[in-house]
């Protein structure tokens, strides 16, 4: 039977928002600022973690909910961000 005590638990995986900052910048590069990504990634983060008790997918619903605001935000100004 295996243990199942803390010391045999996965550790736990902290979100790397930085690589999501870094792949959502070059995404929009030359249409949004970097500065416009992380700001969008920090609120993406304020909406997201109070509310979250499982930690594993906060990493992919943060760039999800990034992208789409970012999305809606080039979309409003009627420029275009992402390849066709």
């Amino acid at each position: 039977m295996p243990a199942s005590g803390p010391e045999h638990r996965q550790p736990h995986h902290e979100p790397e928002y930085h690589l999501v900052v870094d792949g959502l910048a070059a995404r929009f590069e030359g249409v949004l600022t970097r500065e416009d990504v992380q700001a969008a990634v920090d609120a993406a983060r304020r909406e997201i973690e109070p509310g979250s008790s499982v930690h594993d997918f906060l990493e992919l619903l943060v760039e999800r909910r990034a992208l789409e605001t970012l999305r809606a935000r080039v979309g409003s100004s009627g420029r275009r961000a992402e390849p066709v």
